[in-house]
């Protein structure tokens, strides 16, 4: 009797060891990698088992992926890459990291997963790094960031290893036809949504952003280094701007995110500020409306770009700025700007060219 009990006790025991085994890597990091899209922005990294933390005032490194890759990458093998670097690199005294050493840096940053095999990495190339030496392995909101090999004389013991993270307060999807009306800041500044435009009054006039609801902006077309740049800002202030959800506006330096009918914030390398859509106070939104016309004017125009501001430079005549809204994915300086110069004269707009000369 005594000794089938201590069976029994040695089964239960060899059970509980069993349930409280540290999970494989895959196909968990398979299954988060393959989603529509996760935006993920680095949290800190460890470096010879030593953790950084991602400085709060630097914005952060940010990996896109989308249906199993990095957006503008290919994926390898881990194999496929290390062929890569063999034949694309000029290596100094390479120490490639074994299986046993790549969990104990993952066991280092507490991932609580462990690879079973060196092929459950993923790796990705891109023009810039052709022949990549970081495999990447998620679970959950966190994506790993994985050095494969270190050179030099000393070799290190333990990978280097990124952490990103999938976190941020995520706009709600809104409707552009939704938003109209005045939005004041809690720093006292008024925008005001007339159609799909945000505007902006200035001493002489306006300027105006076009607002875009990301869902509408092609792939192919948004996830430029430009966008990479702003969703960093984004989730320097603690924001994650899901394609699928986010509706904003741009200047090229401050974003204008619409997080719900009622609340907006604008991002910026210098902070971030929250506005309220009210009809409360004083209204100093209300764009002029010689303005307005102008702007009118401008956009009847079908051989001008946009206009994107409009100021009176006196009397009846004013400056008019024209340029593609693109500031989301592709920015522009003052030389690309077609400047236009606006006459209003009996309620009538014509408008010509501010510099023929230079045509």
């Amino acid at each position: 009797m005594k000794k089938w009990a201590v069976l029994g006790l040695a089964f239960i025991i060899v059970g509980l060891a069993g349930c409280h085994s540290t999970p494989s890597a895959q196909p968990a990091s398979r299954q988060v990698l393959n989603h529509a899209e996760t935006i993920w922005h680095d949290i800190g990294s460890w470096t010879a088992g030593k953790y950084t933390a991602q400085a709060a005032s630097v914005a952060p490194t940010v990996v896109v992926t989308r249906h199993g890759l990095a957006v503008g990458s290919t994926a390898l093998t881990y194999a496929q890459a290390k062929t890569a670097i063999r034949t694309q690199t000029s290596l100094v005294k390479p120490h490639w990291f074994t299986l046993k050493q790549l969990n104990a840096g993952l066991a280092k940053a507490k991932a609580g997963f462990v690879l079973k095999h060196l092929t459950d990495l993923t790796f990705y190339r891109t023009a810039v790094t052709p022949a990549p030496t970081t495999g990447y392995v998620a679970r959950g909101k966190r994506l790993y960031a994985i050095e494969i090999l270190a050179t030099g004389d000393t070799a290190a013991k333990l990978p280097a290893i990124t952490v990103y993270a999938s976190t941020g307060h995520q706009p709600q999807r809104v409707a552009t036809s939704d938003l109209a009306g005045r939005w004041v800041g809690a720093d006292g500044r008024q925008l005001r949504v007339i159609g799909d435009k945000l505007y902006q009054n200035a001493t002489l006039g306006a300027s105006r952003q076009l607002i875009q609801p990301l869902r509408t902006v092609a792939v192919d077309q948004l996830y430029s280094a430009t966008y990479l740049q702003h969703l960093a800002v984004a989730a320097q202030r603690g924001y994650r701007l899901t394609r699928a959800t986010t509706t904003l506006a741009t200047d090229g330096s401050t974003l204008y995110v619409f997080l719900s009918k009622q609340r907006m914030v604008d991002l910026s390398s210098a902070g971030s500020v929250t506005f309220t859509k009210t009809n409360r106070g004083q209204d100093t939104s209300q764009v002029k409306a010689d303005i307005l016309k102008v702007f009118a004017a401008a956009d009847a125009r079908q051989d001008l770009l946009p206009a994107i501001s409009v100021a009176n430079i006196g009397s009846s005549y004013y400056e008019v700025a024209c340029h593609a809204f693109s500031m989301l994915t592709d920015p522009y300086a003052s030389k690309d700007i077609d400047w236009q110069k606006a006459t209003l004269v009996n309620q009538r707009v014509t408008i010509t060219d501010m510099y023929p000369e230079l045509k």
